[in-house]
């Protein structure tokens, strides 16, 4: 009789323990596993909501490795664009016309091999853009991926921005 109380017991202690060694934790208020990489991902998303309301230039292109190509989504040349244009050209023509800029992020997919990944996001945005017929304000939501790669140990965007 003891031996089958002394088995039970040592059973529900193996299964307990299984249950609590196999739990997963997430970075609170999101569904996202806490991880080193998956908390530098995070970061790196903030960093870049920020930047953009603050208009700060440099600070997304700090965001990007300097592999950064950016094909638009399509198989047309013309529009294609690396660090520089990003730089130089991409990033100014943004930031012309708008005054003000509030974003959200909300992280829909992470997803990382390695040192490759991608994070894919919902941004909510309310901007007010000043053209020469007057400003305007807009507000809308756009889904965007980041293609993302670690090197020398920092997650950067290769592609997306």
């Amino acid at each position: 009789m003891h031996l089958k109380r002394f088995l039970s017991s040592l059973l529900t202690i193996i299964l307990l323990f299984g249950a609590t060694a196999c739990h997963k934790k997430y970075i609170e208020g999101t569904k996202i596993r806490d991880t080193e990489d998956n908390r530098q991902i995070l970061e790196l998303l903030e960093t870049y909501r920020a930047a953009l309301e603050e208009k700060d230039a440099d600070k997304l292109v700090a965001l990007c490795s300097e592999h950064y190509y950016e094909d638009m989504g399509n198989s047309e040349n013309s529009d294609d664009f690396t660090l520089k244009e990003l730089k130089a050209q991409v990033i100014p023509k943004i930031f012309e016309h708008t005054d003000e800029l509030y974003l959200s992020i909300t992280v829909d997919a992470l997803e990382l091999k390695k040192d490759r990944g991608f994070v894919d996001f919902r941004y909510d945005y309310r901007a007010h853009l000043n053209f020469p017929a007057g400003g305007k304000w807009l507000n809308d939501t756009e889904l965007n991926r980041f293609e993302l790669v670690k090197e020398d140990g920092r997650w950067l965007v290769l592609s997306g921005l």
